[in-house]
């Protein structure tokens, strides 16, 4: 997961509702309240009581109970005020607290009308389009999802209702409340936050400090759902795309991927290509750099030595090595024609110049000496994967390309990945005998035991035997002979 400037809008979260409670509320100053909200657009109602039990969908019900103190049929949104007890409450329930966090983010809240009041709930949501064949497994996502949570051991209440529409985890009373429930074709994931939980966040609210306030938001959020999901179902796909990567690997060799298609170039120059490529990205990251416009895009200019960066591709190999930097130099000049970003399923890129321009010079006294721009968002996009580094040792062609293919496979949005040794072999440019097929699938099985190790993947595996998936304990050359299926893991 990105871990820096996390804001709503990135994450499509909106805000359903806002309420502040006074311990005490004199006449003159509900009057300046009302009034003041009353200009920002809002009609103003009294409501005597409200229920524990009251969220943004019962907003028709409570249409019955409450009572006008200022309305105008020209404006849109509304404020509840309640009293019980010597308590205020204030509260913009749904839409209304959408809007009245947007006039906040701009300075047009009066603060000090606020300031003697305590943040009393903040709720957020993410809505999610459903289809009608993923709304027939909704009951599934539920139902797993509440299996998951009660095997868990954790301290987490969750339930279903009897109809197994909707999926809450915790109560009303609980300082975090979560509400999973379809709506039409939207599913709604909604978080009601209060207490003290909300309370360390008051002061970030009140002094406008809405970059960290957000921040904080999604990131509890997202982290809230993401541990107590489950995130095999494509309803959480918006979800696992935010955590990932799931924590900050710390591998001594690594490179960042991005989601990959599963390509077929009959060409394994260039797929290798492609991985000193990522290796190039990497590397440039690492380095010092200047940065420059062409037009109005962002570009980094790095220089760098041809050995340095032959250390870091394969440190096993003499940066000398007549053939190590013949094979850079070659990919070194043809980094400029924007072919790699091709293998990316979401080509954000591929519109742009990523490589505008690069110098290679020969120096008597350092060697060859490379000058290189690039594009400065494809240093710094968040690429979801962080990956071992498969690919920094000598490597037979057969060992090179199922370990692209491999990463390939990972590397996509779904949790499950699947794994059909049959399309690989058809897409292997020369024809395999049995033992190299035998030697490919050691090197799968090898690669799901270093993925375990990293804590990449869950220690749960299936074999496919006739095109049907079947829950093994352990993965083999002999039970993956027709595929296999592993699933992405999240350290939280």
């Amino acid at each position: 997961m990105d871990k820096t400037n996390l804001t709503f809008e990135q994450q499509g979260l909106a805000v359903d509702w806002v309420s502040f409670t006074f311990s005490s509320c004199s006449r003159e100053q509900e009057r300046k309240l009302i009034s003041s909200f009353y200009a920002l657009g809002f009609n103003l109602y009294r409501l005597d009581r409200l229920t524990n039990n009251c969220s943004a969908e019962g907003l028709p019900k409570l249409s019955k109970l409450k009572s006008p103190i200022l309305v105008d049929n020209n404006n849109s949104f509304q404020i509840l005020i309640v009293g019980y007890f010597e308590k205020t409450s204030l509260v913009f329930p749904g839409l209304s607290g959408q809007a009245f966090y947007n006039l906040a983010k701009n300075r047009q809240v009066d603060w000090a009308l606020l300031n003697p009041a305590t943040l009393s709930r903040f709720d957020i949501n993410y809505c999610r389009i459903c289809n009608s064949q993923e709304i027939d497994l909704l009951p599934n996502f539920f139902a797993s999802s509440y299996k998951k949570l009660r095997s868990s051991g954790k301290n987490n209440s969750a339930s279903l209702t009897p109809k197994g529409d909707i999926f809450t985890v915790g109560c009303r009373r609980s300082q975090n409340f979560s509400r999973i429930y379809l709506k039409g074709t939207t599913l709604k994931f909604e978080n009601e936050m209060k207490g003290n939980f909300l309370k360390k966040y008051q002061s970030l609210f009140l002094s406008n400090a809405f970059v960290q306030f957000e921040h904080d938001m999604c990131s509890h959020y997202l982290l809230r759902f993401g541990k107590r999901l489950c995130l095999d179902y494509c309803f959480t796909d918006w979800l696992v795309n935010s955590l990932r990567p799931g924590q900050e690997y710390t591998f001594k060799n690594s490179i960042k991927s991005d989601y990959l298609l599963v390509t077929s170039t009959e060409s394994i120059h260039l797929d290798k290509n492609f991985i000193l490529f990522l290796m190039l990205l990497q590397f440039a990251g690492r380095s010092k750099f200047d940065t420059g416009l062409l037009g109005s895009t962002r570009y980094r200019n790095v220089k760098f030595s041809l050995q340095n960066f032959s250390k870091y591709v394969n440190p096993k190999i003499r940066p000398t090595n007549y053939y190590q930097v013949k094979k850079l130099l070659l990919f070194l000049t043809s980094v400029q024609s924007n072919l790699f970003v091709s293998y990316f399923a979401h080509n954000e890129f591929g519109r742009l110049a990523t490589i505008p321009k690069i110098t290679i010079k020969k120096s008597k006294s350092s060697g060859w000496f490379v000058s290189i721009w690039l594009l400065d968002d494809l240093c710094n996009h968040c690429y979801p994967f962080i990956l071992p580094n498969l690919f920094n040792l000598k490597l037979k062609n057969y060992q090179f390309s199922a370990r692209l293919w491999f990463v390939q496979i990972f590397s996509s949005v779904h949790v499950e990945k699947v794994f059909i040794i049959e399309n690989f072999f058809n897409s292997h440019n020369s024809a395999l005998s049995n033992g190299q097929k035998m030697l490919v699938r050691q090197e799968l099985v090898e690669l799901v035991k270093l993925f375990h190790r990293s804590k990449l993947i869950e220690p749960r595996y299936k074999i496919l035997v006739e095109g049907s998936p079947l829950s093994v304990s352990r993965l083999t050359r002999h039970n993956i002979v027709n595929g296999f299926v592993i699933y992405e893991n999240f350290v939280l």
